[in-house]
Order: structure tokens, then sequence, then C-alpha cells
């Protein structure tokens, strides 16, 4: 895989380190998560338990530079004995985790809070839910009912067991296997029960489908940005090789059907040298590797909306996740830095826009979530 390989991973973070200008290393605590996955991280920081222990594997003056800043601080005697530390640092480490809701706090390990610098937050608790329930009370109560609801742990030894599993979530998803296996997304597979199943693949899907599935049949764009050369993504031809394949995946005819693929998919696809290559945006790859069929223009790739479309909210919430997809969104506070402009140039978004504000369609998303409008 793209991001097993150490010269790739290095490559790509000297790459950010130009894009942000970093000029030594306290400037890269102003880099965000989402500003990595806009420039065609995603994937690589999906493999770190935060976005500091990622960049620290190439620039380890970075963590000196952290532990400097904190040792005074956690060192502190009664430090971790103090609520507000602990739940302060269980709101910082939420977004490298990827907890977007109590509930999913059921798939935090020990394993990755200390390696996020909370061993000492953990010495007192005999498990995650019982820190959570005594350091946020309000999330806790609820995970605590997640937890007494939760289906009994599955034993994920067996591959038929595994392959039974991912087909009966297809199943439930209309997702036809394996050719459509990029379409099962990781936030489905551990809301049906498959956290764990996730964590023995290292929370990577290629890897999870690869081990169940004949590479050939989950479509040759699978291998593109697998160990390409040095270089691979400049060849236009390549470029648009990758892309022609997305295209026959996806039975794509008309120039609005590619407001089906998102810059995800395009990841997971093996493709993230190319996002790299545009700057993580699709539709510029699109002007340029497609510049022979005229101006791409997003209201031109925009789908309709049949009436009473947006009467369901679960239409809003869709939108706001694919949303969100696309701009590198990965906690509901990122919306702030999102302009109207932005949301109406999306597939769909001027058509949500004339039916709600962009707040109330946050509201309907993320319920427990407090939205200043005028921030």
């Amino acid at each position: 895989w793209h991001w097993d390989e150490e010269e790739n991973r290095l490559r790509f973070l000297g790459y950010v380190r130009r894009k942000m200008e970093i000029q030594e290393p306290k400037d890269w605590h102003r880099v965000r998560r989402s500003d990595v996955a806009r420039l065609g991280g995603g994937g690589l920081v999906s493999r770190y338990p935060s976005l500091l222990s990622c960049i620290a594997e190439a620039y380890p003056e970075v963590l000196e530079e952290e532990n400097r800043a904190e040792v005074s601080a956690k060192k502190r005697k009664g430090f971790w004995l103090r609520r507000a530390s602990r739940k302060q640092f269980l709101l910082d480490v939420k977004e490298s985790l990827g907890v977007r809701c109590a509930e999913d706090w059921a798939h935090v390990t020990r394993e990755q809070l200390t390696k996020a610098g909370g061993r000492g937050a953990l010495q007192h608790y005999r498990t995650v839910a019982d820190l959570v329930a005594d350091s946020l009370p309000e999330e806790g109560e609820r995970l605590r009912r997640r937890l007494a609801n939760a289906p009994p742990k599955r034993d994920w030894r067996e591959k038929e067991k595994r392959r039974a599993f991912l087909e009966s979530v297809a199943k439930e998803c209309g997702v036809a296997l394996p050719e459509e296996w990029h379409r099962l997304r990781s936030e489905e597979l551990a809301r049906a029960g498959g956290a764990g199943l996730l964590q023995r693949y290292g929370n990577n899907r290629r890897r999870l489908f690869l081990s169940m599935y004949e590479e050939r049949d989950l479509g040759e764009s699978l291998t593109l940005g697998q160990r390409v050369s040095r270089g691979y993504w400049g060849v236009p031809e390549n470029r648009r090789k990758f892309l022609d394949l997305v295209k026959e995946s996806r039975g794509i005819v008309e120039k609005a059907e590619w407001a089906r693929v998102s810059a995800k998919d395009i990841q997971d696809m093996g493709g993230i040298g190319l996002l790299a290559f545009y700057d993580g945006s699709v539709w510029r790859a699109l002007c340029d590797v497609y510049s022979e069929e005229g101006e791409w223009e997003l209201h031109e790739c925009r789908p309709s909306v049949t009436q009473g479309y947006w009467d369901s909210e679960e239409s809003v919430r869709a939108f706001i996740r694919s949303a969100e997809d696309a701009l590198g969104i990965e906690r509901p506070q990122e919306w702030y830095r999102v302009s109207f402009d932005q949301v109406r140039q999306l597939p769909r978004g001027a058509s949500l826009l004339q039916r709600y504000t962009l707040f109330q369609a946050l509201a309907l998303t993320y319920p427990d979530e407090r939205w200043d409008e005028d921030a």
C-alpha cells in the first residue's frame, strides 16, 4: 500500500511543509488534520493516533518542541487529579481519535489514549468508558447506555465470519461486493459492530477487503496508487488513465454524474497521489484531465433535487456528511471556516440553502453542538 512505504510518507510530509510554508518546528502547530487531508493525506493521518505523531516521524524535532512546551504542565504534581485537566485532554484528542458523538468513545482503546499522551489520565480508571463518564458526565451517560445495549463482542478469527459480516452490512447498505467495496464506509462498518474488525487491519478498509477477496475482483483502480514510481502522477497520461478507470467503475457517462465522486472516493481507489497533484480538488483534476470537454463549472455538475427531497432530515445529514468529505472537515467546529459560497458550489448545496440556513442544517446533523451564527 502507498502509505506503507516510509519514502512515500516522508515525501508527502515534505510536500506539506512546502505548501504550508513551514520554516521552523513551532510552525507545524498551525497545521490541522483538515489541512493535511485537503492536500491529499487523509489516508496517511488516519494511520496515527494524532497529527503530531504523524509529523514527528519525519520531523522528530516537532515532538521535542511539544514536549518542552507541555512537560512543565503535565508533569506538575496533581495535574491529572483535576477533572478539568482530564476533561480538556479528552476534548483535545476527540478529533484525532475520530470521536464525533458520545457513542464513538466505545471504539477508543486505552492504547490510543496512551499514545495521545493520556497515560496519567488513565491510571486511576479501569476502562476508557470510566474515564469518559467521570470527566465528561453527559457524554459518559450516553456512552454507558450505548455499551449496555451493545451486542456481545464478535470473534473475528475465522475468515468465513468476517466475510459473512461484510456481506451482511453491504446488503443492508445496498452495496454490491466485491466490485463496489469502496462505497462501504468505515463508519457504516463500525456502526454495525465491526470496529474490532477494522482494528485488526489498522483501520484500513482496502487491507480488510484484500484479505477477503482477490485483488482483481476489487477493480483495477485499486492498484493504481500503490507503489508508483517517483513522478508517476506528473505524467498526464497516467492521470487520465486513472480517471478513465474511475469513470468506468462508476458508470459515468454525463459530466453531472461526476458529482457522485468525492475526494474520499478517489483516495480510497488509490488516487491519493492524484489528489495531491491538484491540491486535493477533484474538480481541478477534471478541468485539467478532461479539458477538451469544455468548462467544468460546478453548477453544471450539480445533480437535480426531487420535490420534497429536503423534507427528510436524513437527506440534510447526508449532505452535511458528503460536504465534510469534500471540504476536509473532520470535526463540527471546523464548519466555522467554511463560507456560504463554498457550500453553494457543492452538489445540491444551492438547493439546500434555499430551504435551510447552513446553521439550521448543522443543528439537525449535530443537535448536541451549540452553533453561533454570528461567529
